[in-house]
């Protein structure tokens, strides 16, 4: 993306690939969580948004309250990761990778992408409603929410 935030789940236009295996669909959730170097950042930018808000006062303030911050983040974004990319789509028989278009014109591709939201392909290579993308994002967050509470 841009040359800066690597994208592992990116496939070229008309390429066919095999079905990823759940094993697979589990490295590429890691690949695009715990080994991509920007996820660390961006729950750096994001743990420093929700201090200066104050969002969670419990967390306290300081390096200390930092850290936490950062901690519930990047945990939050992992599980999310994990739950979009492995554990809903190995059990919903869906490919979470992202196809990209070949051609079209800025509105028609813009349509694609968005449409990627609601649409997917399955290990089978045909499409269906994208469930991973709403009921992984909920499960991983609701799983975060409910052991850091703890």
């Amino acid at each position: 993306m841009l040359w800066v935030v690597p994208n592992f789940a990116a496939v070229s236009a008309n390429t066919q690939l095999p079905p990823l295996s759940t094993r697979e669909k589990f490295v590429l959730a890691a690949q695009d969580s715990v080994v991509d170097y920007s996820s660390y950042t961006w729950a750096g930018i994001l743990a420093g948004q929700a201090m200066a808000l104050n969002s969670d006062p419990e967390l306290g303030r300081g390096a200390v309250g930092y850290g936490r911050y950062y901690w519930r983040t990047f945990t939050d974004g992992v599980s999310g990761t994990f739950f979009t990319e492995a554990i809903v789509p190995s059990i919903a028989h869906e490919d979470p990778r992202y196809y990209t278009m070949e051609k079209g014109g800025f509105f028609r591709r813009t349509g694609y992408a968005i449409s990627r939201a609601f649409v997917t392909k399955t290990d089978s290579g045909g499409t269906q409603f994208n469930y991973f993308r709403g009921g992984g994002q909920c499960a991983g967050g609701g799983f975060v929410q409910r052991v850091l509470s703890a």
